[in-house]
Formats: C-alpha cells, sequence, structure tokens
C-alpha cells in the first residue's frame, strides 16, 4: 500500500514533462514558432535569390569571354565586328531568359589584343526579386558588368 503514493507521484512527473502545467504557455510556444518560422523563410528566400544572383554573374561572365573570342577573329570592318559581337553576346544570354533592354556591349581594340565589356541592369536580368516584399531592395537599380580579353588573330 506504500507504493500507491510513489506511482502517483511518478505518473504526475511524466505528465508535467508531456503537457504544460498553465495552459497560456501554449500560445507563447506557437508565437515563437511563427518567429523562427519567419525568420527561416527569410533566409531561405535569401539563399534562393543570391543563388539567382550568382547564376546571373556568370552569365555575363561568359557572355562577354564569348564577345571577346568573336571580336578576336578577322572581320573586313569595325563596324562588322561590332554587329557580330554584339550578336554572339545575344546569343549567350537570351536562352538564359535575359532581355535586351539595356544592354551595353562595348568593343575596345588595342591591336594586339580585344576587350569585350557586358553591361546590364538588373531588371533585365532573370533574378527573381523574393525580398523586395520585406523591404530589401539592395539590388534595384544596379548592373551586372563583365569583361573578357581575347588576343588578336
Amino acid at each position: 500500500m506504500k507504493d500507491r503514493p510513489v506511482l502517483r507521484q511518478l505518473h504526475s512527473a511524466s505528465t508535467a514533462i508531456t503537457q504544460p502545467a498553465v495552459r497560456g504557455h501554449r500560445g507563447a510556444l506557437i508565437i515563437e514558432m511563427l518567429l523562427a518560422l519567419t525568420i527561416l523563410l527569410l533566409c531561405t528566400m535569401a539563399i534562393v535569390q543570391w543563388t539567382f544572383t550568382a547564376y546571373a554573374v556568370q552569365a555575363v561572365n561568359s557572355a562577354a569571354a564569348e564577345g571577346a573570342r568573336t571580336a578576336a577573329g578577322v572581320f573586313p570592318t569595325a563596324g562588322a565586328r561590332n554587329t557580330r559581337v554584339q550578336s554572339s553576346v545575344l546569343a549567350v544570354l537570351t536562352p538564359l531568359g535575359f532581355q535586351s533592354t539595356g544592354l551595353n556591349v562595348t568593343v575596345v581594340d588595342s591591336t594586339t589584343y580585344f576587350t569585350v565589356t557586358v553591361k546590364i541592369p538588373v531588371t533585365s536580368c532573370p533574378i527573381p526579386r523574393l525580398l523586395n516584399s520585406f523591404g530589401f531592395t539592395a539590388i534595384t537599380g544596379k548592373s551586372l558588368s563583365s569583361s573578357g580579353v581575347a588576343w588578336a588573330s
């Protein structure tokens, strides 16, 4: 008969661990979980947006390199070279979702090598603006720029 009070104490101790003692703590738990999930969602969205930005930077780098390779070819006039470089840069960027709005391609001929600079506004890039609705507008109004160099042939 002496064992029963001990069993009741053990039973009440195990339920205290699994169930909150006061019902008001459940609301605080939900609020804490919502705050944590909001921060986790923001971090996930930032990672996704950063990944798309890195993808766009790599695409602009590839377009500049392809433009420089094209510029190193033999062309009858500088105008023909610039037209061909512009079309080769667009051939790299257009299938990747870039728009030609605001695209600036500059070809510099220094007799021994060619430098091709590609500059495109972020608004023409396939970067989702996931964080703009939360007030993060750091990439708004910016542009991506890259240069490629190739030796003249």
